[in-house]
């Protein structure tokens, strides 16, 4: 798991000399602003297609069966 962790902080560091920006400002930009972005977008777009979703259950009667 320590490799991991490593591997991931060297890509940011790397990130951060690509992008000529340091790596606490690739850090925050990354956990702080898209992550939460994204799980948010994300979230809106699962209770949307859940609301879509709804509308087209119809309840089984004896007028479907005919």
């Amino acid at each position: 798991m320590k490799e991991l962790f490593n591997i991931c902080v060297d890509i940011l560091k790397d990130l951060s000399g690509y992008f000529d920006i340091s790596y606490e400002v690739i850090n925050i930009l990354l956990f702080v602003i898209i992550h939460p972005l994204i799980t948010a977008i994300l979230l809106f777009m699962v209770i949307n297609l859940l609301r879509k979703n709804r509308r087209y259950r119809h309840p089984l009667s004896d007028k479907n069966l005919s």
